[in-house]
């Protein structure tokens, strides 16, 4: 069966709640309990400033908000890749993924740092992304992947 096609919307300041609700939900997914969501709440929120300076686009499906990812053009590093859990695993990160790469070559980016949730690190390497390093993360111990990203020309 083939997935619906992922309308995509750029994000706008009024969007910001629903998108703070999204990627608590998409992180949630992996079974993380209270106190590790509230040590990262600051981490996984997106601040309103980040309209319009950074690439944010919304995933939508038949009205429903599905997900969205988030580029900090400055850096070139991705900031945010969230679905909802019953989208996760079923194709449609792999089209967010895709309209990302697309949306980044038309503004003439051509690597992107993505510092991935272990959780996700073997999406990220299916999409292509090739491992450089680790960093710390919080808590103390806690590693996660550095990945880079070449997109195509």
């Amino acid at each position: 069966m083939s997935l619906p096609p992922i309308e995509f919307v750029p994000a706008r300041a009024e969007d910001i709640d629903s998108l703070n609700r999204i990627a608590q939900c998409s992180k949630q997914y992996w079974g993380y309990g209270p106190e590790l969501m509230a040590l990262w709440a600051d981490q996984l929120a997106i601040d309103s400033s980040r309209i319009g300076t950074d690439l944010i686009e919304i995933g939508i499906i038949h009205s429903q908000r599905i997900g969205f990812y988030s580029v900090d053009l400055a850096s070139c590093e991705l900031d945010g890749f969230w679905l909802l859990p019953d989208k996760i695993g079923r194709g449609f990160g792999r089209q967010m993924f895709r309209r990302m790469e697309e949306a980044l070559r038309l503004r003439g980016v051509r690597d992107i740092q993505i510092v991935s949730d272990p959780n996700a690190d073997s999406f990220y390497r299916r999409m292509g992304a090739k491992k450089t390093g680790v960093t710390e993360s919080i808590p103390k111990g806690r590693y996660l992947t550095v990945l880079s990203y070449s997109i195509s020309p």
